[in-house]
Parts: structure tokens; C-alpha cells; sequence
């Protein structure tokens, strides 16, 4: 049996701590285990309440120094094969530790597991839940969870309310950073250090904890400017947005045929490459390869995958040619100077009846038509008129796009994201019009996927 230690940080917050060690307690029976409580300067009775338990080893800092600090001090103490590291709002369930733990040791280069839960900080790991009053209602809903059949998931990111992990790997990612002020992102940039130190991260689909709205954000600092100031941390250390670079396109991968034999896929602008971790997870013996500007997001899609620095719109690689059965172009072409000539490129490079799966930002969305109808023109930090984008299309435009350079269009679907009142009702008054066939369809699209064939 493998020992566990479970690692707690609090600050403040008896009643939520009290409440998580007896769930522990209760649910942790089968284990050997040691509980570690790093509390980081409480002014409540914690600090008090803690020396009083005989199964709590404690730790005291006299200021708050952080999650990842007192996560490290409990490392450093810890003798378990196993680490959960444990937020005290945190109350696990029946058979959390025994699902976390099959995934933990599934296959060898697993390195840290995590749960689903009804509320989480950057919304990784969030199912969104029954509605429960109570421990029984809770538990109800978590043996719901237990019971499905959903397959684990990689991910390049999981956080740190419940992180069940190897000690070894670990200590081989060198624990947590300490560069990020008293919470948030700390645990992002575990999960990247784990992922370059070669260990894979996956989330629990059949695990569930309960986390409540913990007291820490109130504490004498501003939980708002904390987060932004780690964001900003976070981007200098890794030269990445975890919003946008870390997350695998699941769209793409459903209309793709993971099965076929000796399956070939050029992903361009992969980032940090989430969407070909997802590629190798599903069918390992694929042929991937990647291509990225970003030298800090190409590092670590390294991992998954061959990546290279390169311009699509002068790629040159005769060795290239009719190798890929799939080329990804996820929210590429509107960043290009010259987006045909990279579609012609790229139809050099795929096999005949390959297929080009693209997801493109729609500029006649009602969001973008009702500012312009007011004269407005606003680049923003993302979306449709995200500041880097160079190229804007419609629906006809892509089309014709692609086939001018050759490919049959196999499928086109939309995404849509919530109107608000005034644009529906811009969106009513627009079909009306007499003198122009407005498509009510592509107002409401906010981002086209395609595919098309070679």
C-alpha cells in the first residue's frame, strides 16, 4: 500500500479546515496516511484548533507566504509516495482518493491527477453540478459521477484545490515556483513544469469534490489584484496565455477519423500544443508535427509532438508533399499576410483526399455589425477583432477562399455565444430589409468551422 500525505495550506478559515479533516478522516481509512497543515499566518483560531489534533503534523509561518511556499514546506516533511495537495474549502468524497488514484497510476508517465468539481478558479476542472443542500445530497452526487464510464482526459493544466500526485515527479518538476505572490497561477505553472519534465497530467472525469467558497480572499489583500499581478508573472515566466494557448481544440478532433492507419497531422499555430497532446493521447502511434512561431509555447509543444519554426506562407519543404492526411488551422488565417498563398502551400502538403479542418472568427457576427453600424471599429485584446488579427472574413469569403485554391468544401458548422437583447433586436430589424438578403444564420455565427478536401 502507498503512503499518503496530504498537504493542506490555510489561512484563516477554521470552520472550512475542521470540515475538510473529518472528511479526510472518513474517507481516507483504507490509506496510511499523515495529515501536513501549513497555516500561513492565521488570526482566527486554526493555528489554536490545529496543535490540538494528534494526526496533524503543523507548520507556522508568521506571514502569508503563499500557496506554493507552504506546499513546498510540506513537501519537504512529507514521507508519502503520494502528495494531495488539499485547499481547506475542499471536501472530498467517498471514492475520490481510490478514482484519483487508478489514474494517478494508470500508465507510468502520469505525474499528478485532479478532480471535477462545482466550483473551480479557472474553470479546468468545473462540472456543473445537481443542486445539493446537504453532505448526503453531495455524496448522492458524487457516486453519479463515480459511476460513469467517461474516459480520463490529459490536460495541460490542472489545478491545485485537490492534486493528487507522485512524489517523485514532484520532486523532479522541483515543486511549486515562489515567485507568484500568495495565490493563483502557481499551480498552472506546476502543471508546466511537470508536462517539460516529461510527465503527462489527467483529470478525473469520474471524481468528484465538493469546493465551497472559501475565506481566504478576504484576508487583508485584494484577490483581484493578486490574480492579476500572477497572470502577468505567469506570462513573463512562460511567454504564454494559458487561456489561449493550453487548450485543445476537442471540435477539431471530432471531425477527424483517429483510427486510420498510419495517420498523418500538420497542426499550424499549435501553441503550447494541447490539441496534439489530445492527438497522441487518442491515437499514440500517429505521425504529428507542429508548427509555431511562439519559441517558448513550441517548447512545450515539443512534448507531444515534432515542432518547427516556420512560415506557412512560404513554406518550402518538398518532403512535405502529399504527407499529411489532416492539416489544423485553428484561428490561423485571419493572423496571415497572405492567407491564399499558405492554403495553396498546404494543399501541396496534404494527400489527395486529405482534408484542411479550419475554425475562423465571422466579421458579419451582429456583436461587430452593431458597432459598425455606429461608426465603431474597436481592436480588443481577443475575439473577432482581436489587435493581431490582419485578415477578416466571412462565410462566402472563406469559402471561396478555398476553393479558388482547390479543395472542396465537405462541411461548414458554426459557433454562437450569448446576444444580448439590443442585438437580437438589430438582428430582427436587419432581416427585415427588402433591398438586401440578410442570412439571419451568419449574423448569429461567431466562428465558422470547415472542412474541406484536397
Amino acid at each position: 500500500m502507498k503512503r499518503l500525505s496530504i498537504i493542506i495550506a490555510v489561512s484563516n478559515g477554521v470552520t472550512y479546515t475542521k470540515q475538510a479533516i473529518e472528511a479526510i478522516r472518513l474517507f481516507a481509512q483504507q490509506y496510511v496516511y499523515e495529515i501536513i497543515l501549513i497555516d500561513n499566518a492565521s488570526v482566527d483560531d486554526t493555528l489554536e484548533w490545529a496543535n490540538g489534533q494528534k494526526d496533524i503534523v503543523v507548520i507556522h509561518n508568521q506571514e502569508n507566504l503563499g500557496t506554493g511556499v507552504a506546499y513546498n514546506q510540506g513537501i519537504g516533511v512529507s514521507s508519502g509516495e503520494m502528495l494531495l495537495f488539499l485547499h481547506n474549502d475542499v471536501v472530498l468524497t467517498k471514492d475520490v482518493l481510490q478514482k484519483m488514484e487508478t489514474a494517478l497510476y494508470q500508465k507510468s508517465y502520469v505525474g499528478a491527477v485532479g478532480p471535477l468539481a462545482n466550483r473551480t478558479y479557472y474553470g479546468i476542472q468545473t462540472i456543473i453540478a445537481d443542486e445539493y443542500m446537504d453532505f448526503a445530497g453531495m455524496q448522492t452526487y458524487a457516486d453519479k459521477i463515480s459511476a460513469r464510464q467517461s474516459k480520463n482526459h490529459q490536460t495541460m493544466l490542472i489545478e491545485n484545490f485537490c492534486l493528487l500526485a507522485k512524489k517523485e515527479a514532484v520532486e523532479k518538476s522541483g515543486g511549486f515556483s515562489q515567485e507568484y505572490e500568495k495565490h493563483y497561477y502557481e499551480d498552472l505553472d506546476f502543471s508546466l513544469r511537470m508536462i517539460k519534465n516529461g510527465y503527462r497530467l489527467v483529470i478525473a472525469e469520474n471524481a468528484y469534490v465538493h469546493h465551497e467558497r472559501g475565506s481566504f480572499s478576504y484576508n487583508g489583500w485584494n484577490a483581484d489584484e493578486i490574480k492579476k499581478h500572477n497572470a502577468a508573472k505567469f506570462l513573463s515566466l512562460w511567454g504564454i496565455s494559458p487561456e489561449y494557448s493550453t487548450t485543445a481544440r476537442e471540435s477539431f478532433l471530432n471531425l477527424m477519423d483517429l483510427a486510420r492507419k498510419n495517420l498523418s497531422v500538420l497542426e499550424v499555430g499549435c501553441a503550447a500544443g494541447a490539441t496534439l497532446m489530445r492527438l497522441h493521447e487518442e491515437s499514440p502511434h500517429a505521425k504529428l508535427v507542429g508548427i509555431e512561431f511562439n519559441a517558448q509555447a513550441a517548447s512545450l509543444a515539443a512534448n507531444f509532438a515534432e515542432v518547427l519554426a516556420m512560415d506557412v506562407e512560404k513554406l518550402t519543404n518538398p518532403a512535405w508533399d502529399e504527407q499529411f492526411d489532416y492539416v489544423l488551422l485553428g484561428d490561423v488565417l485571419e493572423h496571415l499576410h497572405e492567407p491564399a498563398k499558405a492554403l495553396a502551400n498546404l494543399y501541396r502538403v496534404l494527400k489527395l483526399g486529405g482534408e484542411v479542418i479550419i475554425s475562423i472568427p465571422n466579421v458579419l457576427h451582429i456583436s461587430v455589425v452593431e458597432h459598425l453600424l455606429q461608426g465603431m471599429w474597436h481592436y480588443q485584446d481577443a475575439g473577432i477583432l482581436d489587435r493581431t488579427h490582419l485578415r477578416f472574413f466571412t462565410k462566402h469569403e472563406i469559402l471561396c477562399m478555398l476553393t479558388e485554391q482547390g479543395f472542396k468544401i465537405e462541411y461548414v458548422a458554426y459557433r454562437r455565444v450569448k446576444e444580448t437583447e439590443k442585438q437580437q433586436d438589430l438582428k430582427k430589424e436587419l432581416c427585415r430589409l427588402q433591398s438586401v438578403d440578410v442570412d439571419e444564420e451568419e449574423l448569429e455565427t461567431y466562428q465558422w468551422y470547415i472542412v474541406a478536401r484536397k
